[in-house]
């Protein structure tokens, strides 16, 4: 298990080819786990420039805390 504390720079990788699809900072430590604020996406593995409607989903929810 990693030990995350608040501030660290955490990513997401994309399983197929180990790249980046998202990164955050981690905004809440607590025993069973930790919050992150993510920051930024990939926007093509996401398909943001699919239609528009991905693009507001995509900011909704990506960017969410999670």
């Amino acid at each position: 298990m990693n030990n995350f504390k608040i501030g660290d720079l955490v990513g997401l990788n994309n399983p197929a080819n180990n790249y980046p699809v998202k990164t955050g900072v981690i905004t809440k430590d607590e025993s069973r786990g930790f919050s992150v604020k993510w920051t930024s996406y990939d926007k093509t593995f996401f398909m943001e420039k699919e239609d528009i409607i991905f693009e507001e989903l995509n900011k909704l929810y990506l960017l969410s805390l999670q």
